[in-house]
């Protein structure tokens, strides 16, 4: 009888403890993705866009952003690549440059946590791209290029380590630029591209495919705690 008392206890506190602990994977431990599109070229990159320029070409879209936002440890990752038109051996696209908007303060609010070379965000007192001001920029576009480049953030507050933090409109109604440089038909070009904060996004925030495991793992352990619960409740 007080084997099953404790069994029957001990499968209570594991029940309790599994539907505390939800809602904090649903607070925390929650990494959200979103991709986005530069969509705008400046004179330089729409000179060499599409087959009437000759072959080869760049497409537009011209490139694609990743941003990785984790909630737990406050990292930001960002990500550019080429799209598939634009990443063959013979365009060679690359970027070296990044700008971007942001309420939170370099400094105090966020640091770089890594970046190409020695590159770091600096504030931004015009409007090297062409797109309207930007809030920081990480990279040089006199610097040698890189086909995926990629940077990360650490926002010192957690939960401020959100994708909407960096995804704010400039004047101009654009959220991020970056310097391109390809090979096309005309020889090597170099120039601006954007996203314009009109219609960005190629997906909405989605968490992270192992924190969802997680969260779908301890509903299933809760459910097969409680059926041990009512088995031993009934025995006695």
């Amino acid at each position: 009888m007080q084997m099953r008392n404790l069994r029957a206890a001990s499968c209570f506190v594991l029940v309790v403890s599994l539907l505390a602990a939800v809602p904090k994977f649903l607070r925390a431990d929650l990494i959200t993705t979103q991709d986005f599109n530069f969509n705008l070229g400046d004179s330089a990159i729409q000179g060499v866009t599409g087959a009437a320029s000759g072959t080869p070409f760049l497409t537009n879209p011209y490139a694609t952003l990743t941003i990785s936002a984790d909630a737990t440890t406050g990292e930001v990752d960002f990500t550019v690549s080429p799209t598939a038109d634009n990443s063959s051996v013979a365009i060679n696209a690359l970027f070296t440059e990044f700008s971007f908007n942001t309420n939170l303060k370099l400094g105090t609010d966020f640091s770089l946590l890594f970046a190409p070379g020695s590159d770091s965000p600096v504030n931004l007192t015009g409007n090297p791209s062409g797109f309207g001001d930007f809030s920081y920029t990480i990279g040089d576009h006199t610097v040698l290029g890189q086909q995926s480049y990629a940077f990360g953030l650490m926002v010192a507050d957690p939960s401020q380590a959100t994708i909407d933090n960096f995804v704010l409109p400039n004047v101009d109604g654009n959220v991020f630029a970056a310097y391109m440089s390809a090979s096309v038909a005309e020889g090597p070009t170099a120039g601006y591209i954007a996203v314009n904060g009109a219609n960005p996004a190629l997906s909405s925030p989605a968490p992270s495919t192992m924190v969802m495991s997680s969260i779908l793992f301890g509903l299933f352990g809760g459910v097969w705690s409680y059926r041990q619960l009512k088995a031993a409740t009934a025995e006695r």
